[in-house]
């Protein structure tokens, strides 16, 4: 539940996962991030806070907000051509998603090599 102090009334955002583990806001208020789960993968469920709609949901290896609010960058699983040995096969990609659409887009494709998992968005907007 959401409770809104100025018009003092409450907002169902639907039932939380079992393990949920932190509730975080975007940058401008609008949409609620709650990150659940008990291995490294977080399953993540964006809100959008006037409806009280999912929005998206995703597993993902980290992520983080763009300071406007309106992108979230994700760590995704994806699989590999060429599986790393003594691995589970998969990399991590960066992919940024845009709350308006919920489309989204590799930026950078996960390798053996190179594996991404974002932390923090730049206040200039261009690194995630």
């Amino acid at each position: 539940m959401l409770y809104n102090l100025d018009a003092e009334r409450s907002i169902a955002l639907g039932e939380a996962p079992e393990h949920a583990g932190a509730l975080e806001w975007s940058p401008d208020g609008r949409h609620l991030l709650l990150d659940s789960g008990t291995g490294v993968a977080r399953q993540l469920t964006v809100v959008e806070v006037a409806s009280g709609a999912v929005l998206y949901e995703t597993s993902a290896l980290g992520y983080a907000w763009s300071p406007d609010g309106l992108h979230l960058a994700l760590g995704l699983r994806q699989p590999l051509q060429t599986p790393i040995s003594l691995e589970t096969g998969d990399s991590v990609s960066l992919v940024i998603l845009t709350l308006e659409t919920g489309g989204s887009q590799v930026i950078f494709e996960g390798t053996p090599e190179r594996l991404y998992f974002p932390r923090v968005w730049l206040p200039d907007e261009k690194n995630p």
